[in-house]
């Protein structure tokens, strides 16, 4: 087989996505990703927190990249989302994932309100979605919550939210 510039280029091209970092509000730790990989650093104890996803143990946090992270204000809450469809909410007392929200399409931005109560997340068409978590307590994972849809086809991607309060 006879290779060209063109097929040499084509055939190393990976798609990778940016890496993402996040500082606990009261910087207690640090969120990264990389790909699809999600570690959290204890800045204290300056060693690696153990994340736990209760919904899936036996695969990967994120099946495909993570496009998107972040912690509440208060440093309660954190999410993460990606090109695997999925918003992950966690604990980031614990370290836990609480919920896990499926998204019909590719998630681009995320964002937890002020007061903790609602996760928003965006996907690459422009949809922006809520997810209600009145009722958390912080005790156990949330059940039977739904995303719905807050503004649809609101510009073609969004790739930030700023904090939002109801």
């Amino acid at each position: 087989m006879r290779w060209t510039l063109l097929k040499i280029l084509q055939h190393r091209y990976v798609e990778v996505a940016p890496a993402l970092i996040a500082v606990h509000p009261d910087q207690k730790s640090v969120a990264v990703a990389v790909g699809a990989d999600l570690r959290v650093f204890d800045i204290h104890a300056g060693s690696a927190a153990s994340v736990v996803d209760v919904d899936d143990s036996d695969s990967p946090f994120h099946k495909d990249s993570i496009r998107a992270i972040g912690f509440g204000v208060k440093g309660k809450l954190f999410v993460s989302a990606g090109d695997d469809k999925i918003v992950k909410i966690w604990s980031a007392d614990s370290w836990q994932c609480i919920f896990t929200v499926s998204s019909e399409k590719r998630v681009t931005a995320v964002a937890i309100s002020d007061d903790g109560s609602y996760v928003c997340f965006a996907d690459k068409f422009g949809v922006v979605w809520v997810v209600d978590l009145s009722g958390y307590d912080g005790s156990q994972p949330l059940v039977d919550k739904k995303a719905t849809p807050l503004f649809s086809h609101y510009c073609s991607i969004i790739t930030s939210f700023v904090s939002f309060f109801f």
